[in-house]
């Protein structure tokens, strides 16, 4: 049986899903400020995936946490200050 990209992706979300089930029993929580365009892109995703935006963010910071631990040597994210509009 052959599958596409985006099915083997579901599937992989699926089990994905169910291990974080099993290991999301904590309350922390974070707030994350996102641009309108951000928080658009983030939504459709959600809705084209079928899944929470909560699932959808846990699901991005295990994926980081993963490639970051995976590869100390390099960071996937230049972690340097920005400016911001309207500040130095």
């Amino acid at each position: 049986m052959t599958y596409g990209i985006l099915e083997v992706t579901k599937m992989q979300s699926a089990a994905l899903c169910g291990e974080m089930r099993k290991t999301v029993s904590s309350k922390n929580r974070i707030t994350v400020n996102l641009s309108e365009d951000e928080y658009a892109a983030f939504d459709q995703i959600a809705a084209r995936s079928k899944v929470s935006k909560a699932w959808l963010g846990r699901h991005a910071i295990s994926l980081l946490i993963e490639r970051i631990e995976g590869d100390e040597q390099q960071s996937p994210l230049p972690l340097t200050v920005l400016k911001r509009r309207g500040r130095q």
